[in-house]
């Protein structure tokens, strides 16, 4: 689990964190603003029911379904500077369309996160005998934590010799073998 949440939040966070620099760059100021504030007002309010949709989903299904929220963030937001490039449309998509897409999204993810924190401790309490519980937890999220390490090396390296464009592919394909780790779990 450790390395699915490592792989999920390399992409997520050198995604979210390079968001505003990036749209910025790109003529779409204040559109990672809204979708950042988006994301975690639902996520916020999402925490209220999250334990009831578990119940239904079940831990394992519930981590895996909200590492694709997570993914379908990168893949829209790359989708969304790959089709406004200077403020010119690709398409024939409106830009508030595309604008509108992110915000759905990021309040998709925003309900994902709600999920997928919720699923991580009950999945890890569950595994973890009693006495070794704060063990489990310590070293979940020291794996986790090394995302941001990691993910800054990353997106350094990256956006020194690759276009904005491939940047958001690479982020994607990592996003997605975080995907194939929640689902093998």
């Amino acid at each position: 689990m450790g390395l699915a949440f490592l792989l999920n939040f390399t992409a997520f966070n050198a995604v979210q964190q390079l968001n505003t620099q990036i749209f910025n760059q790109e003529g779409h100021p204040n559109t990672a603003f809204v979708s950042l504030i988006t994301l975690y007002v639902v996520y916020s309010f999402a925490n209220f029911t999250a334990p009831l949709v578990l119940e239904s989903l079940g831990i394992k299904a519930g981590l895996a379904l909200s590492s694709v929220g997570y993914l379908l963030f990168s893949i829209v937001c790359g989708i969304y500077i790959f089709c406004l490039p200077d403020g010119e449309e690709c398409f024939a998509h409106a830009s508030e369309s595309l604008f509108l897409l992110v915000m759905i999204t990021s309040g998709v993810c925003g309900v994902c996160a709600s999920l997928i924190w919720i699923a991580s401790s009950q999945y890890t309490a569950t595994i973890a005998p009693e006495p070794l519980r704060p063990f489990y937890f310590g070293v979940f999220f020291a794996i986790l934590l090394s995302n941001q390490g990691i993910g800054n090396l990353i997106s350094g390296y990256a956006l020194s010799r690759l276009s904005h464009a491939q940047f958001y592919a690479l982020m994607v394909t990592i996003g997605t073998l975080s995907v194939v780790g929640f689902s093998e779990m």
